[in-house]
């Protein structure tokens, strides 16, 4: 009995899969949720009127806007935002069980996040909401750029490359980069604060001489900086949650019709070397039976020979290469440790050889 297995691990791990695809569904629908929430304001102007109702978490939209833009390196952009990185690309020369086997590398030189004091602003410029700590949003439409190069080395330094077994490729230089007057729909926690970097002419200013600004929420809510609108963002995330779903639904229906079938045919695999046992156990005492009727019967103080010699070849005829579980089909079927000693069948639902008790898998043999 032990040697029968009701678990699938396939199928539990399948299970498994479509759970995680679960809790992601689950946190697609909850931002959403979130999002749906926030109290949509049309304007920047309208904002005025929230001023009693800080800290809320609101929808907004309007065009970035820096008094001081941040000037990109590789174009000729001016952005509000920028995140800059540097990778050399190397060939090396390793050896692998004394094989020479080139492999391809990539290293990260250096990464920089540059900001500046920023904020969504009406198309007259009149009305400003600071930005805090905007590199932190979600779905920022970034817009790249890339460059690749070839780095110059000198004479020295590519003898020793060689010798190193390393060939330099090149760099690519890349840069993200939130564009100046890019039309942006904010999700966040609308506050005061008196923060230098937030102050900008046409701020909306509190009774206490603060200024309003948008944030990440501090319970954990979403801030989010998109150039979708509310509609298509709130659609977007809805389709993503309804296809994370069907593939959960997919994955845990699998791996419960894969758990199922295991389990029955383990049970059945049971319910048949259970039955194989009885009828062993009722051979054997059939035999039993037999032997003292034959002792009873024969003359007193001669031994009765066994019943193999009373008929010779008989019964090694019958049991000689049948299954040793049910005892009723040929024996075709070898395990690893070189015993074959059961039918296909009954080696579907085993994991141990049942002489030695090896757990190995059983190979079915053919003879012709």
């Amino acid at each position: 009995m032990a040697d029968v297995s009701f678990v699938s691990l396939p199928g539990v791990l399948t299970c498994a899969v479509g759970g995680v695809v679960r809790i992601i569904a689950w946190s697609l629908n909850k931002e959403a949720s979130q999002i749906a929430s926030a109290k949509k304001i049309d304007s920047l102007s309208d904002l005025k009127r929230e001023r009693s109702n800080i800290p809320e978490l609101v929808a907004v939209s309007g065009a970035a806007w820096a008094e001081k833009p941040l000037k990109c390196e590789l174009s000729d952009r001016q952005a509000v935002l920028t995140e800059g990185w540097t990778d050399r690309h190397v060939v090396r020369t390793v050896d692998r069980r004394g094989a020479r086997v080139r492999t391809p590398e990539t290293e990260r030189l250096h990464s920089l996040h540059r900001d500046t004091a920023w904020c969504l602003a009406d198309p007259s410029k009149s009305t400003r909401l600071p930005i805090i700590d905007g590199w932190t949003a979600k779905h920022l439409p970034w817009e790249p750029t890339m460059l690749h190069t070839q780095e110059e080395r000198g004479v020295a330094q590519r003898a020793l490359d060689m010798l190193a077994g390393v060939y330099v490729q090149g760099r690519t230089e890349a840069e993200l980069a939130l564009p100046l007057h890019t039309q942006l729909t904010a999700i966040g926690e609308l506050h005061s604060t008196s923060r230098d970097a937030a102050v900008a002419v046409g701020s909306i200013r509190c009774r206490d001489g603060q200024v309003l600004a948008l944030r990440a929420p501090q319970d954990g809510g979403p801030f989010i900086l998109t150039n979708q609108t509310l509609p298509q963002l709130l659609e977007s995330l809805n389709s993503k949650t309804r296809a994370a779903s069907l593939i959960a639904n997919c994955f845990i229906g699998v791996g419960v019709a894969i758990i199922t079938f295991k389990a029955i045919q383990a049970t059945f695999s049971l319910i048949k070397r259970q039955r194989a046992r009885k009828r062993a156990m009722e051979r054997s005492q059939q035999r039993r039976l037999e032997a003292q009727q034959r002792r009873a019967q024969s003359p007193a103080g001669v031994e009765p020979a066994p019943r193999q010699q009373q008929a010779p070849g008989v019964d090694d005829a019958r049991e000689e290469g049948l299954c040793v579980v049910c005892i009723e089909s040929r024996a075709d079927t070898v395990f690893l440790c070189g015993h074959m000693c059961v039918c296909e069948l009954c080696a579907a639902g085993l994991q141990a050889c049942p002489i030695c008790r090896r757990r190995s898998r059983p190979i079915r043999v053919f003879q012709t």
